[in-house]
């Protein structure tokens, strides 16, 4: 008998699959029997005893392999489930992260504040947001390639570096905040070369182990403050060095009080004066006879922030005081004014009087005040814009379809009322939209022949519901004709605003009454105002049996943001923005009132001839000649609505919701369309870059342009693009035939 030796080797079995593995495997354990007849059989037996022990011994260490090798397949499947799960919950925090990346991009992308991002490893900007172009004159691209050195002027550099190394070293102290936010001025390079100050608010941004790897950043333009800041110093500085130079020579000459411009007021320590500058004469109204011995606060009714007794007692302890009060003058006007006051003192050092050295400050506040009614305004201006797309689009599908509802109903019929009723209430919804468009300054005006008798009867309308029942009303209308060249709705907002004024001056009740009357001017001696001419007027005149007013106040009523209203009832701009529509009409607005007798305000607008036959002829609808039309606008309702009007006007119409597609279909057949009227705002693609791509293909297709509301294009702009018509929404169904018919005889004409 032989040994057969195992091919596999002891140390190496096992290894194929699991190369980094122990050792393992069994030894050769085979044999190969030959028998021989002379040899004994106890030997053959014990031979093959042998060797099945061996196998047995081979087999159970093969069997305990296989035990540990089938546990370790069970721990990498569950291994293999883990890593899984781990795999498909990161795909969906990476979806959260670039959603949220988007959210913030566009934030960042879209506020006026300059967003930035600053690396503590690379000393540079990794983000700027766009808005950096209109603050300081850079592209995003170009500021990143900078350093923090070329950007900040040198002291806001060094202040910069320093808050810098300053966080950083509170970061390693304990019970330090790893949230917190710093905020520092600095004054920023312009790409003009100039400079600007900027409010920036910062705090770190941390790696997963807590440690600072950058900034991030809000910084908001703070030029304008900073130059009111110093005009305010400069003042303050020119104050306290008036005060300087003259206080000397006041102690002992009290007649150079005469001589300061400013207002000059010495009282003793009781608070009562005892000498009164012209220019304090100039500035409150009191000559110095009616101001001397007088108790100072109560002669002036002064206010502050602190009671004046407490004002007086800083002077008497800390030798000076300086603040701004308000002060009523002789005429009952409040004034805000700048305040010295200095303790003076005889050779002894004792405390002998109090001077007062005052600077009238009261334009500057107002034009702080115009500053911030500017950015309200600017703030309504981009709320109403949002507005008046969506909701001209839907005043657009509701005018639409009353108008094809019309159309189906019996002359006469109670639902022919009623639909004309929604036709008119949504051209009401027009003007209205119109209206808070050109209060905000987002709609320019234009002027066209407006009949004010329907003008006013509708605004009549409209104030007798909102106006308390404790004030009666009347309307009295002594005009056959009342045709002028000017806008309705600024019209109403005269109405409207006059009344609103005279509502303010009878809380108690009374009566309001409107009167239009025809007036005529053959000469120029004759007219109430020298900027106007000769001719036939309209008078509107608004009364009311109200407080009235004194002379002081009817001669600034027209002032912007003059206003005898308690706060928050009311801005000052109502009375100014009537005065100045009419003066655009070349108007005027008389006034005569007095305290207790109530108030008339006579507006005279030019007349014009009547053109209500002309216009009734232009109304009648031109139907069209199966010219083929290409109708875009993203909202299905309206292009629905929009492709069945023109269908019954005698069009053949094909309308699409998504320009891209409308673009394709034109390119594959552009002579297949006599016109295209597409919306200004969708998606992708808009109107106007509509039109471009279309008139490089056919520089001769007329093409519509309509929008609810857009600040990106303007009748000029769509013009130069090559649109034939610019159309605001809503459209009645006479107003797009017309527009049609015009552009297509336009093309006719330069063909």
């Amino acid at each position: 008998m032989e040994e057969i030796e195992c091919q596999v080797a002891p140390n190496t079995y096992g290894r194929r699959a699991w190369p980094d593995a122990p050792a393992q495997g069994a030894t050769g354990c085979l044999y190969r029997v030959r028998w021989e007849k002379k040899r004994k059989r106890f030997f053959t037996r014990r031979t093959v005893q042998k060797a099945l022990e061996d196998l047995q011994e081979a087999n159970r260490k093969i069997q305990d392999k296989y035990e540990e090798v089938k546990s370790l397949a069970s721990d990498l499947a569950a291994a293999n489930r883990q890593l899984q799960e781990s795999k498909q919950q990161l795909e969906l925090n990476a979806a959260d992260l670039r959603a949220s990346e988007e959210r913030y991009r566009f934030l960042a992308d879209n506020v006026s504040d300059i967003i930035w991002i600053f690396s503590l490893e690379t000393m540079r900007f990794t983000y700027i947001s766009p808005s950096i172009k209109r603050i300081l004159g850079f592209i995003p691209e170009e500021y990143m390639q900078r350093s923090l050195e070329e950007i900040l002027a040198p002291q806001s550099f060094q202040r910069a570096t320093r808050t810098l190394a300053e966080e950083l070293a509170k970061d390693d102290r304990i019970g330090v905040d790893p949230n917190r936010h710093v905020t520092i001025e600095v004054q920023q390079v312009c790409k003009d070369g100039s400079y600007g100050w900027g409010e920036a608010t910062t705090g770190f941004i941390r790696n997963k182990e807590g440690r600072p790897v950058g900034v991030l950043g809000v910084t908001r333009d703070i030029s304008e403050r900073k130059r009111m800041e110093e005009d305010l110093r400069r003042s303050r500085d020119d104050l306290e060095l008036r005060v300087q130079e003259r206080t000397a020579e006041l102690r002992r000459q009290a007649e150079l009080l005469d001589v300061a411009h400013d207002a000059i007021i010495v009282r003793n320590l009781e608070d009562h004066i005892i000498g009164w500058s012209r220019g304090a004469e100039r500035m409150y109204g009191y000559s110095k006879d009616e101001a001397a011995g007088k108790h100072s606060p109560t002669l002036l009714r002064t206010k502050g922030k602190i009671p004046v007794e407490e004002i007086i007692s800083i002077v008497k302890k800390e030798g000076h005081w300086e603040g701004e009060l308000v002060r009523k003058k002789k005429d009952g006007r409040e004034i805000i004014v700048l305040s010295r006051y200095a303790l003076q003192k005889d050779e002894q050092g004792d405390p002998l009087a109090i001077m007062d050295m005052s600077l009238d400050i009261t334009e500057h506040k107002r034009m702080e005040e115009q500053l911030r009614q500017a950015q309200k305004m600017e703030a309504i201006g981009t709320l109403a814009g949002g507005i008046a797309h969506d909701f001209n689009n839907m005043l657009a599908i509701i005018m639409g379809n009353a108008e094809l509802a019309i159309e189906d109903v019996q002359h006469g019929d109670l639902q022919e009322h009623n639909l004309n009723q929604i036709l008119n209430a949504t051209q009401r919804g027009r003007d209205l939209v119109k209206e808070i468009l050109t209060f905000s300054r987002k709609a320019k005006t234009q002027k066209k022949p407006t009949d004010v008798v329907a003008v006013l009867r509708e605004t009549f309308k409209l104030l007798r519901s909102s106006i308390p029942t404790s004030i009666n009303m009347s309307l009295e209308i002594e005009t056959p004709s009342a045709m002028i060249l000017g806008d309705p709705v600024q019209i109403q907002q005269i109405v409207m605003n006059l009344a609103t004024n005279a509502v303010h001056a009878m809380r108690d009740g009374g009566q309001l009454t409107f009167r239009l009357v025809d007036t005529m001017f053959d000469s120029v001696d004759r007219l109430p105002d020298p900027d106007m001419r000769p001719g036939r007027f309209l008078k509107l005149l608004v009364e009311d049996n109200g407080t009235g007013m004194s002379e002081e106040v009817r001669d600034r009523i027209f002032e912007p943001f003059f206003t005898t209203k308690k706060s928050g009832e009311g801005t000052g701009m109502g009375l100014p923005v009537v005065y100045g529509i009419v003066k655009s009409y070349n108007g005027t607005v008389i006034v005569e009132s007095e305290a207790g007798k109530g108030s008339t305000f006579s507006v005279y607008l030019p007349k014009i001839e009547s053109r209500v036959a002309e216009e009734k002829a232009r109304e009648q609808v031109v139907r069209g000649n199966n010219e083929r039309v290409l109708f875009v606008d993203d909202e299905q309702d309206l292009t629905e609505v929009a492709g069945t009007m023109l269908q019954k006007l005698g069009y053949k119409v094909t309308a699409m919701t998504d320009a891209r597609q409308a673009l394709e279909r034109f390119l594959e057949n552009p002579h297949g369309f006599d016109l295209i009227i597409t919306d200004q705002s969708m998606p992708e693609i808009t109107g106007i870059v509509l039109a471009r791509e279309v008139l490089k293909v056919r520089s001769d297709i007329p093409v519509i342009l309509c929008t609810g509301y857009s600040e990106v294009v303007s009748p000029e702009k769509a013009k130069k693009t090559g649109i034939r018509d610019f159309l605001m929404k809503p459209v009645t169904k006479n107003g797009m035939a017309q527009a049609i018919r015009r552009v297509l005889a336009q093309g006719i004409k330069e063909s």
